[in-house]
C-alpha cells in the first residue's frame, strides 16, 4: 500500500530533514557566507534583470522589482521540483540498492531540501521589500496557504516524475525542455495585464495560479478566487495520480535503476 510507504517515510522525518539540511550546508562548506552566497548571486541577477526589463516594459521599478523577485524565486522553487524530481530515485541509486527504506523517504528529503533552498533565497525578497517599502498586512499571511499547496503538489510531482524518470530516461530531457517552455508562457518576467485581450494565456496556465497565490499576498493583494480553485483542484488531482502511480510502481523502482 502506498500509504504504508508514505507513513514509514514520514516516521523518519528527523532523518530526511537532517540530511536535507546537510545537503544545503555541504554545497557551501568552508565558505565565509555559506548558503548566503546563493542568495547573493540570485540577488544580483534579479536586480540587474529588474532594471533592464523595467526599462524595456516601461514600468516603475518600485512596483516591478518586488513582482519580479518573488515570481522568479517561486519559479525557481517549482521548476527545481520538476527537474530534480525526475531524477530523485536515480540520484539515490546507491542508497536504494544498499539500504531497505521506504521510497517516500527520498521524495520527502528532496522536496524538503528544495524548500530550504527556497526559504534561503527569500532573504532577497525581504531586502527588496524593505528597500521598496512593500507593506505587510493581514492579507500577506494568505501566502502561507499558497506555499502549502505548492509544497504538497511538489511532493506529488516528485513522486510521479521520479517513477517516470527511473523507468523511461527520455523523460528527463523532456521535462527540462517543457520547464524551459513553461517559463516563457507564465507571467514571471511580464505581467498578466500586458497580454491585453489574451489574458486567457495566463488564466489557463495552472503554474500562474500557484505563483499568484503566494506573490499577490506578499505584494499586498488578495489572490483571485479563481487561483484558489485552480491550484486546489490541480493539487487534489496530482494527489490522486501520485497515489496511483507511486502505489503501482514503487516496488519496481530498484529494478529500473
Amino acid at each position: 500500500m502506498p500509504l504504508t510507504d508514505i507513513a514509514d517515510g514520514w516516521k523518519r522525518r528527523s532523518n530526511w530533514a537532517y540530511l536535507a539540511y546537510s545537503d544545503l550546508k555541504h554545497n557551501y562548506n568552508r565558505t565565509l557566507l555559506g548558503p548566503l552566497w546563493a542568495s547573493l548571486q540570485w540577488g544580483l541577477t534579479i536586480v540587474i534583470k529588474g532594471f533592464v526589463f523595467a526599462l524595456i516594459f516601461k514600468v516603475e521599478l518600485a512596483s516591478y522589482l518586488p513582482f519580479l523577485t518573488v515570481g522568479l524565486l517561486l519559479w525557481q522553487w517549482m521548476s527545481n521540483m520538476m527537474t530534480q524530481g525526475v531524477t530523485v530515485f536515480i540520484t539515490n541509486r546507491a542508497i536504494i540498492e544498499s539500504i531497505s527504506m521506504p521510497m517516500s523517504f527520498h521524495v520527502f528529503r528532496s522536496v524538503f531540501f528544495l524548500f530550504l533552498y527556497f526559504c534561503n533565497h527569500m532573504v532577497v525578497f525581504a531586502i527588496v521589500a524593505v528597500v521598496f517599502r512593500v507593506a505587510v498586512s493581514a492579507v500577506s499571511f494568505l501566502a502561507i496557504g499558497g506555499v502549502a499547496l505548492i509544497y504538497l503538489s511538489g511532493l506529488c510531482v516528485v513522486a510521479v516524475f521520479g517513477v517516470a524518470g527511473a523507468r523511461i530516461r527520455d523523460v528527463i530531457p523532456l521535462v527540462g525542455a517543457l520547464v524551459n517552455l513553461g517559463f516563457f508562457v507564465t507571467p514571471i518576467m511580464w505581467q498578466r495585464e500586458m497580454l491585453g485581450a489574451r489574458t486567457w494565456i495566463a488564466d489557463w496556465n495552472p503554474l500562474y495560479h500557484y505563483i499568484e497565490l503566494v506573490r499577490a499576498p506578499l505584494l499586498g493583494q488578495a489572490p483571485a478566487e479563481l487561483s484558489w480553485w485552480v491550484a486546489g483542484g490541480c493539487t487534489a488531482g496530482l494527489l490522486l495520480v501520485a497515489l496511483a502511480v507511486f502505489g503501482r510502481y514503487r516496488k519496481q523502482i530498484p529494478y529500473w535503476l
